[in-house]
């Protein structure tokens, strides 16, 4: 009876499965076993206890939906809540606290977890990624933000973007796909990047998929997969090496955006490099408690070659701003180890600091307190010394420095004065005995911890991140490179001696000595014959902003390569933190008589030091720019220009460009000429653009960076003419908004031909009477903010009389806009008047008001793209009275 029992459940299980409507080429939908499915959300964007609206074709309930549960706080203190919605939802948005995501269309299943991610779309609704709920597999995350519409059909286009060497990538997928490796993709495209992107069709009813070339493969992927939906490799590998996924969807093949994974984070700073794929992996820095400016560090084990930076981040995932900012600038790190990073936001670090805002040095233990000071000294002192540093940043005076074992009583022996750093502070320095296993710095009734580890030759000390518990002051310490002798001699022999001598003399001295001695002795005996350089580094001279670069060749097996430099006057080499054979710096007034040189080494641990070259002003060799290109401020539909003007023979020209988010600059295809021009818009907002211009002989120089931004300073209402009789008071006003407004007002002296300043200094123009010698006279005001930038107002007139009343007639109506993406928008609007003045302004959804386009012709021009759909829009047109009229209201639509 049982068996028959369980026969007719599973034949009506059969029936219902067909009754099922065939969503499944639209929607994959998970497979439970009720009507509902799970969903979840992570409140990373301060939505409250949220609510979730959920719809179909069928159904649509009243906004703002189900009120979500409370399920658990994850590991980033962030609340998850969750909702039982209609298994057969094709919508969802979350939304709470006045905020909502955008609509979710695809990717809705059971026990999926959705979370804010990639900022907002243009109605300020937030994007959002998805992972798959703690306790199944985490999926490669799906990031949506204008969702695509589901495909229907027996197909689905997937796209693949090679960041990591794949090749021409295939396709494999399952079930009922090609054997491995699958099917060959197609080109599609070079994203901002300039890394291909892949494309291929493949059966809408996959349930997996796998990328593959060159002999490496992506994990395998088994969810969000949907047309148009676009892969790429992120966060490392698997045990088995196989290559992490993000997703995003394709853009059309316009302008492919390639994003950071998505992942809940928190603000702060976080290296990244090489070894993350120049992603965000974890490794935050955190504030260095009494620093004397803005400090962080991380402490971090990296590998030979690695290169370096370190990011801000807002959510600890999406980059916002790199350090040092630009391209082919990365700290590269020489040798394997544990290192401690330091960094600066203020790029004040000195000459020490990579780019002024990095500093790297192997990493030391913490200061220890020994439990008790040894009860016996050595009988003798040994004969080995080293030398010693320590900067005075914390008010000691003359330092002593105490050391043990066999050391002189306390305080210990006075330090001698060496310079002062770039900060002002004073260095000192003393020679103490080699295999001291403990020294303390004090002075003025102050001293430091134990320092019982990391003791070593030119290794120099500072306080650093407070005091402990008996008010001793904790240090930090970064290796000084100690003085090596360049192949060419300095006038004098240093002063120092090898660090070890030996036991006894010879009994006999040779017949003749050398003329000269070697400066230091190799502590061992060197393997082979070692390197040999066989062209030398040459002086340098040029110009300001010129790069100096300085080469070097050499033979040898293994070679590696380390940069010294030390500026004008100074006695101390410096690391510059360049390891190839080729070291290129700026040209500025500080480097002027800069000295360099270069140590090679072989595989065998054999050294030899480059001669000694120098930076100085001179004739510019190559290219020289006279002029830069300049920020440029503007609304949306305008086109930013930027020129660059140069000096040289044979001048050719590549522009680059960054928008944020963008780890390096990326060439700006077909931007070969002095200026380079690119239409505003919120994708480009905060876009940054160089040109690299080169000569006929291969010299090259790059320009500074210039920014396109929209401008910090809007006129709400410009000056207007002004109508009146002897004895009336003048008044012309003005209207802005901005930071910190301040206001001149400038009138034309037409004897003079100039534009005078008036000591009208706020936004009216209302200092004088009206009198004869002020009829036709024209004012302007320049409106400047708290950073400096400044914006003209429109010229205004004063006339004797009363203001004419002649009236404005429109002609001609803007009217409604249908097309495709790519075409060109076009509004006009035909009136008469007397010397009309036109203003476009579009409806801003999300700010719920009207806001200036900037355009101020008779046409409002844009290219079609998904952002304008709805877009309204209208003109105003004000005459030389002050008259003002607005046109009637036209909308952009898609064509059906």
């Amino acid at each position: 009876m049982q068996k028959k029992i369980i026969a007719l459940v599973l034949a009506v299980m059969l029936v219902m499965s067909l009754m099922v409507p065939a969503y499944a080429a639209e929607k994959p939908v998970a497979e439970t076993a009720a009507d509902t499915i799970t969903v979840y959300f992570t409140d990373n964007a301060g939505f409250g206890t949220p609510n979730v609206y959920a719809w179909n074709d069928a159904t649509q309930p009243e906004w703002p939906g189900t009120a979500m549960t409370f399920s658990e706080t994850n590991d980033y203190g962030e609340n998850v809540y969750k909702a039982d919605i209609p298994a057969n939802a094709t919508g969802i948005i979350f939304n709470g606290n006045g905020k909502q995501t955008v609509d979710i269309t695809t990717g809705i299943a059971n026990n999926v977890q959705w979370y804010t991610a990639n900022g907002q779309d243009e109605q300020g609704h937030y994007n959002v990624g998805s992972t798959t709920h703690a306790g199944e597999v985490q999926p490669a995350t799906q990031a949506q933000g204008s969702t695509t519409a589901p495909v229907s059909g027996d197909s689905i286009t997937v796209y693949f973007t090679d960041n990591a060497g794949f090749g021409t990538p295939n396709v494999y997928y399952w079930d009922g796909g090609a054997e491995w490796p699958g099917t060959a993709m197609t080109f599609s495209e070079t994203n901002d990047y300039g890394e291909n992107v892949y494309k291929a069709t493949i059966p809408a009813n996959v349930t997996g998929i796998i990328f593959n070339g060159s002999n490496k493969q992506t994990v395998d992927i088994t969810t969000g997969i949907a047309n148009n939906v676009q892969w790429y490799t992120a966060n490392g590998q698997d045990e088995q090496g196989h290559y992490n996924v993000g997703s995003t969807t394709h853009q059309g093949g316009d302008d492919p955006v390639q994003p950071t994974t998505p992942q809940p984070g928190t603000a702060g700073y976080y290296l990244v490099g090489t070894m993350t794929n120049w992603a965000i992996s974890g490794n935050k820095l955190t504030a260095v408690e009494g620093a004397d400016t803005e400090e962080y560090k991380v402490t971090a084990t990296l590998a030979a070659n690695d290169g370096i930076k370190v990011v801000y981040s807002e959510d600890g995932t999406t980059i916002k701003t790199w350090f040092p900012d630009g391209l082919d600038n990365e700290y590269k790190i020489t040798a394997a180890g544990t290192y401690d990073i330091y960094f600066r936001p203020k790029y004040d670090g000195n000459e020490d600091w990579a780019s002024k805002c990095i500093y790297v040095t192997a990493a030391t233990q913490p200061a220890t307190q020994p439990a008790s000071q040894p009860e016996t000294q050595p009988a003798t002192q040994p004969a080995g010394t080293i030398t010693v540093f320590f900067s005075d940043n914390a008010g000691f005076g003359t330092p002593n420095v105490y050391y043990w074992d066999n050391g002189p009583e306390w305080p210990g022996s006075a330090m001698t004065y060496v310079e002062d750093n770039d900060y002002g502070e004073k260095v000192y320095s003393a020679t103490i005995p080699a295999n001291v296993t403990g020294i303390i710095f004090n002075g003025s009734n102050k001293q430091t911890v134990d320092i019982t580890t990391g003791i070593a030759d030119y290794k120099q000390w500072y306080t650093a991140n407070g005091q402990d518990d008996q008010g001793h002051y904790n240090v930090d310490s970064y290796q000084r490179p100690i003085p090596t002798q360049p192949a060419t001699q300095p006038a004098t022999q240093p002063a120092t001696q090898p660090a070890t001598q030996p036991a006894t003399q010879p009994a006999t001295q040779p017949a003749t000595q050398p003329a000269t001695q070697p400066a230091t002795q190799p502590a061992t005996q060197p393997v082979g014959d070692g390197p040999t350089i066989t062209t030398q580094p040459q002086n340098w001279e040029g110009a300001d902003g010129q790069n100096a670069t300085f080469t070097v060749e050499a033979e040898g097996e293994g070679l590696t390569y380390i940069w010294f430099y030390r500026p004008a006057g100074k006695p101390n080499w410096i690391a510059a933190g360049s390891t190839t054979d080729t070291y290129s710096v700026p040209m500025a007034k500080k480097r002027a008589g800069r000295e360099v040189y270069v140590k090679v080494t072989d595989k065998n641990g054999n050294s030899v030091d480059s001669e000694i070259a120098s930076m100085n002003y001179g004739q510019a060799v190559g290219p020289v720019i006279t002029e830069q290109p300049q920020n440029w401020y503007g609304q949306d539909g305008l086109n930013a220009t930027f020129t660059v003007a140069a000096e040289g023979d044979g001048l050719t020209y590549q522009w680059y460009y960054k928008r944020v988010g963008m780890a390096k600059f990326a060439v700006a295809q077909g931007a070969t000429s002095p200026s380079y021009s690119v239409e505003m818009s919120l994708k480009n907002d905060g876009r940054k653009v160089l040109c690299v211009v080169t000569d006929k002989d291969g010299n090259k120089v790059n320009t500074d960076e210039a920014l396109m931004t929209y401008p910090p300073i809007t006129i709400t209402q410009q000056p207007q003419n002004w109508f009146g009789n002897d004895g009336d008071q003048i008044t012309i006003s003005v209207a802005a908004t901005g930071n910190d407004l301040t206001y001149q007002w400038y009138y034309y002296k037409a004897d003079k031909a100039r534009w005078i300043a008036s000591t009208d200094t706020d936004a009216s123009y209302d200092e004088l009477v009206m009198a004869p010698k002020f009829d036709n006279r024209q004012v302007y005001c320049k409106i400047t903010d708290a950073d400096g930038f400044s914006i003209d107002s429109d010229v205004a007139t004063i006339t004797y009389g009363t203001a004419p009343t002649y009236p404005i007639i429109i002609k001609e109506q803007p009217q409604n806009w249908t097309g495709n993406n790519g075409d060109e928008i076009t509004f006009s609007v035909t009136a008469v008047g007397t010397a009309i003045r036109y203003e476009w302004f579009y409806f801003k959804p999300e700010k719920n008001r009207w806001i200036s386009s900037g355009i101020k012709t008779k046409t409002y021009s844009l290219v079609m793209a998904p952002k304008f759909e709805g877009r309204k829009v209208y003109c105003k047109l004000t005459d030389a009275f002050g008259n003002e009229l607005k046109s009637s209201v036209a909308t952009v639509n898609y064509a059906q």
